[in-house]
Formats: C-alpha cells, sequence, structure tokens
C-alpha cells in the first residue's frame, strides 16, 4: 500500500484533469476517533470547518457514508450542504435528493422483529448496545467483557441463523460490531457508485467525476472497490495489503491533513481568477 500523504501531487493531478471531485469519507474511525461507547463518538470542530470549506469549493462535492443512521449522522455532521450515505448506504440525501432502494423499506418489519429477538436473548449481558436505525441494526459489543464477547457473536449467529437461511437478512461484521442488514446487493459501494451517476448526470464543466473515498472498516471495502481505478481509495489505519484500497493514511489526524491540503490546493488554483 502507498502512503497517500506522500503522493498527494498524484491526487491534485487527479484534481487538474477532472470536472468535479467527490471527496467522500466514513464517519467513525475515520473523521471521529473510534470510542468504547459509539454514542461519544464526536467530529473535531476543525475536521467540521474543513468539510464546510471543501464543500464550498467551486468544483467539490463532499459526502459522508457511515453505517449509522442518516439521523444519527446528520446530528454529528450539521452541515446541511454536504451529502449523506447513512445506514451502510441504505439512505441517502443531499441537497435537492433523497433515495431509498425500495426493496429495503420491506425489511423494517423483518429487522424489527431480528432486534426484538436478540435483545431478548442478549438480556442481561454488560456491554451489549443495541442500535436500531428503521431499515436495518447493529449490536455493539465492544464495551462487553471480553471473556463473554464469543457468547455474543454465538447468541447473534443463532438468533439470525433462521433469517438467513430463507435469504430474510444480511449479516456484515465491523469493528466489534455486528450489522443486520436488508438482502440486497446495496452497500456503502452501491451508494457510493448512485452518488457518482448523479454527479454525471448534472450540468457541469468538462471533465469528468474524481472520486476520493477514505474509511477504515471491513463495510468500506465495498466503496474502495468502486474507486480504485477510477480515483483514490484509501484506508485509515496501518497497511494492510488485503485491503481493496492501494493507499493508506495512519490516522483521522491525517485524514485531516489530507483535507486541508485539498483545500489549500483548490484555493491556490482559484487565486488568479479572483486577480483578473
Amino acid at each position: 500500500m502507498i502512503h497517500l500523504l506522500q503522493h498527494m501531487d498524484k491526487v491534485f493531478e487527479g484534481v487538474a484533469t477532472n470536472g468535479q471531485i467527490l471527496v467522500a469519507l466514513d464517519f467513525d474511525g475515520t473523521l471521529a476517533d473510534i470510542v468504547p461507547n459509539p454514542a461519544d463518538a464526536t467530529l473535531p470542530e476543525p475536521r467540521l470547518k474543513l468539510l464546510e470549506a471543501l464543500n464550498n469549493q467551486p468544483r467539490f462535492a463532499v459526502a459522508i457514508v457511515s453505517g449509522r443512521s442518516l439521523e444519527d449522522l446528520k446530528g454529528r455532521v450539521n452541515l446541511p450542504d454536504i451529502a449523506f450515505a447513512g445506514d451502510h448506504g441504505l439512505e441517502i440525501t443531499g441537497p435537492g435528493f433523497h433515495h431509498i432502494p425500495p426493496e429495503a423499506e420491506e425489511f423494517k418489519a423483518t429487522v424489527a422483529e431480528i432486534g426484538e429477538a436478540l435483545e431478548a436473548a442478549l438480556h442481561g449481558v454488560p456491554g451489549v448496545a443495541f442500535e436500531h436505525k428503521g431499515l436495518s441494526m447493529s449490536v455493539h459489543y465492544r464495551l462487553a467483557p471480553s471473556d463473554q464477547r464469543a457468547t455474543v457473536l454465538r447468541t447473534i449467529r443463532r438468533v439470525s441463523k433462521p433469517y438467513l437461511a430463507r435469504g430474510a437478512a444480511h449479516v456484515v461484521k465491523g469493528k466489534e460490531v455486528v450489522n443486520l442488514l436488508p438482502p440486497l446487493d446495496w452497500h456503502k459501494g452501491a451508494a457510493l457508485k448512485w452518488l457518482l451517476d448523479m454527479l454525471e448526470s448534472l450540468p457541469r464543466r468538462a471533465g469528468g467525476v474524481l472520486p476520493i473515498y477514505i474509511g477504515d472498516d471491513v463495510t468500506d471495502e465495498d466503496a474502495f472497490k468502486v474507486v480504485r481505478e477510477t480515483g483514490f481509495a484509501v484506508r485509515v489505519g496501518r497497511p494492510k495489503p488485503s485491503s481493496a484500497a492501494p493507499y493508506y493514511v495512519n490516522s483521522t489526524n491525517e485524514v485531516e491533513v489530507v483535507l486541508q491540503s485539498l483545500l489549500d490546493h483548490s484555493r491556490s488554483l482559484s487565486i488568479p481568477a479572483h486577480q483578473h
């Protein structure tokens, strides 16, 4: 894997040769540091300001793509003019658009049923948190005692098995979290492709759309696969050869450096235009 900060010149070349740039990022572990309780995750003010400033640049669009519910995500990133893809990309919204795959709506009753069964089965296990999002749900076990985590995972497998067997649900593991999703071929990568297709359809100056996607989790791999050939797929964390992302940054702090570099570069390009 290639350390992106040592090759920002390649990114700037891409910016120069494309009409529009989509900067899409995961939230937890990418913009916000991972914390023991997901409810405590916060976006540092400097990063919020950077996202807003970058989105206001003439050719840039910013999107946050997360496993969190749309409502939760928008509450933590209070920027009404950017795009959001919440619930692992199942619900996409932004200025003038809103999209949910029709089949995902049909999953609401099933996910509520699974959630009820899981809460009953895991009742009394300390450190397990249930995140109900409407279109999906997540079971967090980061705070569960280490000697009970295997039991938690076995219980989730047992409860979800009948639903998986009849194709009524899809399970995706993340970092100390299990996500129960609709049985659709829809994920962060599909949401990112939807956003890119939408940008391609908009009238704009000549040139294509350059995608830059930054994420840290297993669920970001689908998005990496979408952009790795045409843009920049960037993993946050130590280099991982099995990742679909050719590039990496070491930390959320380095993500901030990348955003600042993009903003500074974009502003430097626009200076001559203001002088004429």
